[in-house]
C-alpha cells in the first residue's frame, strides 16, 4: 500500500494523500523526506497549480507516528526529516489548501496551518497535542500559532493542549471555512481552488 498518493485532475489540483487510515494518517520517521519530495515535486511541476492536502478515511494527521521511532534514534536527530518536510511546504511555490477530514493534531494540525488555506469538515477536531506527550511543538507550530492567534492565545494552545471543534478553530482564524461533512469534497478545493488560494496568498 502506498502511504502516500499524489493524484494530479482537471485545472492543475495535485491532490496529496496520507494514506495510513490504520494510524489515523500518523507520519513515522521514514515518511517525512518522501513527504519533502513531494512537496518540492509540486513546487517545481510545471502544471500543478493547487496543491490539496488530505487524509485516507476519517482522519487528517494525528502528527508523528512515535509508536515507529528508531528506539536508539537522537530526538534531536529524529527531527532533522520533520524540519526539511516543514520548510518544504513553506516554500513551495504554489497555493496550498488543507482539507480537513477528521483530527488534526500535533505535527497533523501545524500541517494544515501551514497551508495557505484550511477548509474543514464540520466534524474536524484541532489539538497541540504535543505537550500531553512530554514534547514540544514540531513542524512550524511554535512560528505559526502567534501569527495566526496571537501570542497569549498561541501559549493557551500549545500549554494546555485542548481539542478544539471545527468551529472553535475557525472562530479563532485557524481555519477558513467550516463546511457540513458531506459538502468537504465539493467545497473550494474543486476546480477553481487554484484561483481562490491564488489570490488569498500572501506571501
Amino acid at each position: 500500500m502506498n502511504e502516500i498518493l499524489l493524484q494530479r485532475s482537471a485545472g492543475g489540483i495535485a491532490t496529496l494523500t496520507l494514506n495510513r487510515p490504520h494510524r489515523k494518517n500518523a507520519v513515522p520517521a521514514g515518511l517525512w523526506p518522501e513527504l519533502q519530495r513531494l512537496f518540492q515535486e509540486v513546487s517545481r511541476s510545471e502544471t500543478d497549480r493547487v496543491l490539496v492536502i488530505t487524509g485516507a478515511g476519517n482522519a487528517f494527521c494525528t502528527g508523528a507516528d512515535i509508536a515507529e521511532l528508531a528506539p536508539r534514534e537522537h530526538p534531536l536527530h529524529a527531527m532533522i526529516p520533520v524540519n526539511a518536510a516543514a520548510l518544504a511546504l513553506h516554500e513551495l511555490t504554489k497555493p496550498t489548501i488543507a482539507k480537513v477530514n477528521g483530527d488534526a493534531v500535533g505535527a497533523g494540525m501545524n500541517l494544515a496551518l501551514g497551508c495557505d488555506l484550511v477548509v474543514a469538515a464540520q466534524s474536524a477536531r484541532f489539538s497541540q497535542i504535543f505537550v500531553r506527550r512530554g514534547l514540544s511543538l514540531d513542524f512550524g507550530g511554535s512560528w505559526l500559532l502567534p501569527r495566526l492567534v496571537g501570542m497569549h492565545r498561541a501559549k493557551e494552545l500549545a500549554l494546555f493542549g485542548e481539542i478544539l471543534s471545527a468551529r472553535e478553530a475557525e472562530s479563532i482564524g485557524l481555519v477558513n471555512r467550516v463546511v457540513p461533512d458531506a459538502e468537504l469534497d465539493a467545497s473550494r478545493t474543486g476546480p477553481c481552488a487554484w484561483r481562490t488560494a491564488r489570490r488569498s496568498r500572501s506571501r
